[in-house]
C-alpha cells in the first residue's frame, strides 16, 4: 500500500499537464505487464533512497542550505559527513542501476510509452531517465525516442522536463522554464531560450504559465516559517 501512494503521488506531481488521453485505462491493459511491474519496481527504489536522503539532510540541519554552508558544516563534523557521503554514494549506486537498465529497455523497446507498459511505468521511466544526468549522451537518445511517439503515449509534462534537463545539460539554454534554481530565496528558471516567448512554448504542450508553474513549485518546496519541509 505504502508503494502504492508513493508511486499515485509521483505521478500526479510530475504527470497531471497532458491533455491527451491515454489509450491505457487501467492496470492490464499495458502490452509489457513485466516490463511495467520492473519499472514501478525501480522507481519506487529510486524515491526511497531520495526519501531518505531528504531525511537525513531534515533531521540534521542540511535542508535548504547553499552548498558553501554545506560543506562548512560537513568539514566540522567528520561522522556527518561519513553518513552524508554514505547516502549520496546509495544513491548514485541506485541511478546507476535505472540508468544501465534503461538503456536496455530503449535500445529493446523504444521509449516505453503508455500503451506498452501503462501510464505509471511510463512516468517512472520518465523520472529514472531524469535522475540519469551522468549520461547525457544517453538522456539525448531517450528524448528522441520519446518525441518519435505519438502524443497519446507521452506526458506533455514529461517532454517538458526533460527536453529542458537535457538542454541545460549539453551547456544549452532550456525551452519551458521547468529547471529552477534558488536565488535570493525565491525560485527562478535557470538560463531560458527567448523569454518572451515561454509561456506560448509551454501553451502549446498544454503547460500552465511559467509564473504560476513557479508560484506551486516555491509552495511546494520552499520550507515554511513555522517548521521545515
Amino acid at each position: 500500500m505504502r508503494e502504492k501512494i508513493l508511486l499515485l503521488a509521483m505521478i500526479l506531481l510530475f504527470g497531471t499537464s497532458s491533455f491527451a488521453q491515454s489509450p491505457v485505462q487501467e492496470v492490464g491493459d499495458e502490452k509489457e505487464p513485466e516490463l511495467r511491474a520492473e519499472l514501478v519496481r525501480l522507481v519506487i527504489e529510486d524515491q526511497n533512497i531520495r526519501g531518505e536522503y531528504d531525511k537525513y539532510r531534515k533531521a540534521r540541519g542540511l535542508f535548504s542550505i547553499d552548498d558553501k554552508t554545506l560543506n562548512e558544516k560537513l568539514n566540522n563534523d567528520p561522522e556527518l559527513k561519513k553518513e552524508f557521503l554514505a547516502i549520496i554514494r546509495r544513491m548514485q549506486e541506485s541511478d546507476e542501476h535505472g540508468l544501465l537498465r534503461m538503456k536496455e529497455i530503449i535500445a529493446k523497446y523504444g521509449w516505453p510509452g503508455k500503451s506498452l507498459v501503462g501510464t505509471e511505468a511510463a512516468a517512472s521511466a520518465w523520472l529514472i531517465v531524469q535522475h540519469s544526468d551522468r549520461d547525457v549522451v544517453f538522456q539525448r537518445l531517450a528524448l528522441e525516442a520519446m518525441k518519435k511517439l505519438p502524443p497519446c503515449e507521452v506526458e506533455n509534462t514529461h517532454l517538458a522536463y526533460l527536453t529542458d534537463r537535457v538542454l541545460l545539460n549539453e551547456g544549452k539554454k532550456q525551452l519551458y522554464g521547468t529547471m529552477l534554481r534558488k536565488e535570493n530565496g525565491k525560485f527562478v528558471p535557470k538560463p531560458t531560450e527567448d523569454e518572451a516567448n515561454v509561456d506560448k512554448r509551454r501553451a502549446d504542450l498544454g503547460l500552465q504559465p511559467l509564473a504560476e508553474y513557479i508560484r506551486r513549485q516555491s509552495r511546494a518546496l520552499l520550507p515554511k516559517q513555522t517548521n521545515s519541509q
